[in-house]
């Protein structure tokens, strides 16, 4: 829903145009597309393991007055030296991106760690992740936004998978889940 929301924002705007490949095309990549989602859903298990299965558990037993967060930081400086240094992503400004990224990390980091805490699933959480990179960095720019606007530049830093619009998106999800998952039980998260 979030990769749909932010795949129309980014055709309002202009970032991207909304043209879709072939059914032909599609049937011959559905090969492609599912071995790299079995992928992905490896990778998002390796990284959930440590960072929701691991890391906000001991946060949260260790007194960190907001693990949530905490564990979104940790997770995004993790991945700075790749977003800044490593060509992760095709922009002229690798520091305003790497920042981007960053609040986009933190954002959904609040998102997986409230998904995580309430299902006290780890599972939970891998399967957000995976679903994430698979939709975000692959179903969406791939497949339905497939010709650049007049303002593709923008597609990094506002609509890509941890653009400003996606931190804005899972900062919203999770305040709604918040209010929305069991609103009477205590407030354990901190965040």
């Amino acid at each position: 829903m979030l990769a749909l929301l932010m795949g129309l924002v980014s055709a309002f705007f202009d970032i991207r145009k909304f043209s879709p490949i072939s059914a032909e095309r599609l049937i011959q990549v559905t090969p492609v597309l599912l071995s790299l989602l079995g992928l992905g859903l490896i990778g998002a298990f390796g990284e959930e393991l440590g960072w929701r299965g691991f890391l906000l558990p001991k946060m949260m037993s260790g007194g960190f007055k907001s693990p949530y967060f905490a564990c979104g930081l940790v997770w995004a400086s993790w991945h700075l030296p790749l977003i800044a240094f490593g060509d992760f992503y095709r922009t002229d400004n690798t520091l305003l991106m790497a920042l981007i990224y960053g609040l986009g990390i933190i954002a959904i980091s609040l998102f997986f760690s409230e998904l995580r805490m309430r299902s006290d699933s780890v599972w939970v959480a891998v399967i957000a992740h995976a679903s994430h990179n698979f939709f975000f960095q692959l179903m969406i720019p791939s497949l339905l936004l497939t010709a650049p606007g007049s303002h593709s530049e923008l597609w990094e830093t506002v609509a890509s998978d941890t653009g400003l619009c996606v931190a804005v998106l899972y900062a919203v999800a999770y305040l709604a889940s918040r209010r929305i998952l069991r609103p009477s039980a205590p407030d354990y998260r901190g965040a």
